[in-house]
């Protein structure tokens, strides 16, 4: 199962921003990326944002 940034950000109420910052800063590991540049997070990133959040 995969989910797109905006699915992530709905399940755990931030915003795409925040995520945004969350790799940036290494929070969450680097998200793979769909051929068109789209953030496809796995099971494994979800997991990394779900105990990242405060």
């Amino acid at each position: 199962m995969t989910m797109t940034i905006k699915e992530v950000c709905e399940k755990f109420n931030l915003s795409p921003d925040t995520l945004r910052y969350y790799e940036r800063a290494g929070v969450i590991p680097e998200v793979r990326r769909t051929k068109g540049g789209i953030r496809d997070y796995s099971q494994d990133d979800v997991n990394w944002v779900e105990n990242g959040k405060t």
